[in-house]
């Protein structure tokens, strides 16, 4: 039985040669005999779970039975700041629980092992604040030399009072300054890659990346920006701006108000004033004169002279070191048109102009009026000139060939006081309000003719409409030929097709021995399937499928009666069309006469009699008129009255 005194963490010590750290546990307690106990287990407990494992121990009482002994964990990271641990100590050999202790305070519970060859230690602290030099630490970690705190760690950051060293680590750096105004440099300040943010001013008399002077303010307000984009030196002129690498700056020697944009702007002039180049390499190898305005890429890269405007990439190129003046080209590569043309005027290679003759030129560089036309094409339909009104709508125009079409006054445009020469072309308008119009010769229309007056007269001539429709009465005629209203035909009318297509297949008979246009002879014959196409598409093979492939067979109607087809009504049932049948009779009985006594010549079998008996005994006669209706018909097959006619079917 073991009466417990107490159980604490005594800190951190070093023990064995081998320099390891644990955290080392006291204890002490009191024996109910004085018998040791050797090699007693020690557990830490947590939850009722072993978490940890202290060296064993032995129990040695003195004379009051009371032990004191020390336990060391092997592995102290189990402890965690603010919970209880309980420690646990069992028989060597049979498990019994002997005693156990409560932990209940572990200011250094947690613990890494240093390393066994250097003997470093490292220490955490589970909770609380440490202090080196100082035994009063307000924050997480103070360190302190003498009465004041040199740094401390708070929940907003690490606090120093004083830095020594090259700061090459620092960010966030804030407080009073750095005191870097308040010296005079000895050597470059060498920023390693990082920027300078936030200057309030930087005063410097040039500006350099690698080696290269990028940025220098030099003579009377001149400004120069860019590798190579200064002048060597003076005289720098006055009010001119540089910018881009190998721009123009040493052109700008002794001139004044010329601005260069760009890489390699101007960066080959001889000098001038007031010139705003703006594009690489605009104006590049021009010995540029005054007042140009060159902007775009390589914009008058080759040209020269004063008062020249070039706007668009390769704009007044072409012409190598021309000398010309005072000319406006705009648009990618516009060019002049020759090395020494003055007041030019080029848009688009389109709009061309000779601004000292106050002429424009579309669509050629010479023009030789002041506005002066050239037509896309040289058809009759090809307009060289469009005018329209405010709402787009064409009003007048010209054409290639140069027939103007336009609306010329309210005084008339004198038609009728003219003889024409040549016919008059529409074009597809109407021809509206005519009084009257008389033609000796042809009329031709290729749209809509209406005449709206109370009477229309061809004369002697023909009237034609090729295609579309003729309406009497009818604004809207749905055939080619629309009455509204009676029609009076006072002599022949012919008529070569009324619903040609719907009628194909159709049989008629003629009396004649021929079939008119678009018939053919109803009389078995193979016909070409192709010829007769719609013929062939109308009735197929009903009437035979000629060869096969490329004929087929009409329907033979010679000599036959026709007869209407059954289609469902019952009278003449199983049929389809084309099918034929041969005569027949009505099935029938005659009645005979009785003769006893007399001589038969042959025999025709026995005769039934009206009751349903049998007769032996029955003379036959050939047919006698009745007495009313004359001799009667004897003929190979029956038939009725009729009369023959041509049977023709419509292709």
């Amino acid at each position: 039985m073991i009466k417990i005194l107490t159980a604490a963490i005594l800190g951190l010590v070093a023990t064995s040669a081998s320099a390891d750290t644990y955290n080392n546990i006291s204890l002490q307690g009191q024996l109910t005999q004085p018998t040791p106990i050797y090699g007693v287990a020690v557990r830490v407990v947590s939850g009722g779970a072993i978490v940890g494992t202290g060296t064993d121990i032995d129990l040695l009482p003195d004379a009051d039975m009371v032990f004191s002994t020390q336990t060391y964990i092997t592995n102290p990271w189990v402890f965690r700041s603010g919970e209880d641990y309980i420690l646990r100590l069992s028989s060597p050999s049979s498990g019994v629980v002997l005693a156990t202790f409560t932990i209940t305070a572990a200011p250094f519970a947690h613990t890494v092992r240093g390393n066994a060859d250097t003997g470093t230690q490292n220490i955490f602290a589970a909770y609380g604040n440490a202090g080196v030099g100082t035994a009063s630490p307000q924050y997480r970690l103070v360190v302190s030399s003498g009465g004041s705190d040199l740094m401390w760690v708070a929940s907003d950051g690490v606090h120093a009072t004083k830095f020594t060293g090259d700061g090459s680590g620092l960010t966030n750096v804030s407080g009073t300054g750095d005191n870097l105004g308040s010296h005079v440099a000895t050597k470059t300040l060498d920023m390693a890659g990082y920027d300078i943010n936030a200057a309030g001013g930087i005063s410097a008399t040039g500006y350099k990346q690698s080696g290269e002077t990028i940025l220098i303010v030099e003579g009377d307000e001149n400004f120069y920006s860019g590798i190579g984009a200064s002048p060597d030196g003076p005289p720098y002129g006055s009010a001119n701006t540089s910018i881009g690498n190998d721009s123009g700056g040493w052109a700008t020697v002794g001139r004044e108000y010329n601005s260069f944009f760009g890489y390699g702007a101007a960066y080959s002039g001889t000098g001038g004033d007031e010139n705003t180049i703006l594009g690489a390499v605009a104006a590049g190898l021009s010995g540029i004169g005054s007042g140009n305005t060159m902007i775009g890429a390589w914009a008058g890269w080759d040209s020269s002279g004063d008062g020249n405007i070039f706007i668009g990439n390769n704009a007044g190129t072409g012409v190598r070191y021309a000398t010309s003046d005072n000319n406006i080209m705009i648009g990618n590569n516009t060019h002049m048109s020759s090395y020494d043309a003055s007041y030019k005027l080029n848009i688009g290679n389109l709009l061309y102009g000779d601004m000292a003759a106050y002429s424009i030129g579309i669509g050629t560089e010479t023009p030789m009026a002041a506005l002066d036309v050239v037509s896309t094409g040289t058809a009759s339909n090809v307009y060289a000139q469009i005018w329209r009104n405010g709402t787009g709508v064409v009003v007048a125009s010209m054409t290639s060939q140069g027939t103007l079409f336009a609306t010329l006054g309210t005084s008339g445009d004198n038609l009728g006081n003219h003889t024409a020469t040549q016919a008059l072309n529409m074009g597809g308008f109407n021809l509206n309000n005519a009084g009257a119009i008389t033609s000796v010769s042809t009329i031709t229309g290729y749209s809509t003719m209406t005449v709206l007056g109370s009477a229309f007269s061809v004369g002697g001539s023909t009237l034609v409409v090729v295609n579309g429709r003729v309406g009497i009465s009818s604004a809207a005629p749905v055939a080619q030929l629309g009455v509204q209203g009676e029609a009076v035909i006072s002599s022949t009318l012919t008529v070569q097709s009324i619903m040609a297509d719907n009628l194909v297949g159709g049989i008629m008979y003629f009396a004649k021995s021929s079939c008119p246009n678009g018939f053919l002879k109803a009389n078995g014959a193979a016909v070409s399937r192709t010829t007769y196409s719609k013929l062939y598409d109308a009735i197929g093979v009903t009437f035979g499928s000629g060869d096969g492939s490329t004929t087929f067979n009409l329907p033979d109607i010679r000599g036959e009666f026709l007869r209407g087809y059954d289609d469902g009504r019952g009278v003449d049932s199983g049929r389809s069309i084309g099918t034929s049948q041969s005569d027949a009779f009505q099935g029938h009985r005659h009645r005979t006469t009785k003769r006893y006594n007399s001589a038969i010549s042959g025999t025709i079998g026995p005769v039934y009699r009206p009751d349903g008996s049998i007769s032996d005994d029955t003379l036959l006669t050939d047919p006698i008129s009745d007495g009313v209706n004359g001799t009667p018909r004897v003929a190979s097959e029956t038939r009725p009255r009729n009369i023959a006619l041509m049977g023709c079917i419509k292709y």
